[in-house]
């Protein structure tokens, strides 16, 4: 709903293009369009300067990316529809599992804290804008994940005790499917079952 970020949209513009950088590039093009227009040349070319726009959205997207309420808006408006649209049209769990689409999404906020997505985004911003404003000939965006992996562990147990895994994995069918996968390799040595 563009209502709901008009107001983050238009100042990331104003902050992207203020005004006095505007008035500049109007003043610099006419200064090359009015000869050209009276005939007293045959030419003209304008050049627009775009380090400092660019240097500019860089900084408002990464001022977006720290504002709790930004972050709020995209996962419960963006991702969190998406996450439930997947999942209940795509994820069939075996031996009664149940799984629903809020759990995954309320774990994947906590495991993608609001900090951390605002941390990714700062290292983003920090690598494309020298690449964008021609300071850099490449950008590497390398996204750290380690620290999630240890708060997803807490988050995954409690999804799986929700969901009756554990107790998919004492149950008949799950020995029965082990076995028979299992015996697909053939006899185990040393005597296993």
């Amino acid at each position: 709903d563009p209502a709901l970020v008009k107001d983050d949209a238009l100042a990331l513009a104003k902050k992207t293009l203020p005004p006095d950088w505007l008035e500049g590039q109007a003043e610099a093009a006419l200064i090359q369009v009015v000869p050209y227009v009276v005939g007293d040349s045959d030419t003209f070319a304008i050049a627009v300067p775009l380090k400092e726009p660019i240097t500019n959205l860089g900084q408002g997207v990464k001022d977006m990316a720290s504002d709790p309420a930004n972050y709020t808006l995209l996962f419960d408006k963006v991702i969190a529809p998406q996450v439930k649209e997947q999942f209940d049209k795509n994820i069939d769990l075996p031996l009664g599992i149940k799984m629903q689409s809020q759990d995954v999404v309320d774990a994947a906020k906590k495991i993608a804290t609001q900090k951390w997505a605002a941390g990714v985004v700062v290292q983003v911003v920090d690598q494309a804008v020298p690449y964008a404003t021609g300071e850099s000939e490449h950008f590497l965006i390398v996204v750290p994940i380690g620290d999630r992996i240890d708060a997803a562990g807490p988050v995954l147990k409690d999804m799986l005790v929700k969901s009756g895994a554990y107790k998919a994995l004492e149950s008949q069918d799950f020995r029965d499917e082990v076995k028979k996968q299992l015996d697909a390799f053939g006899a185990l040595p040393f005597g296993l079952t």
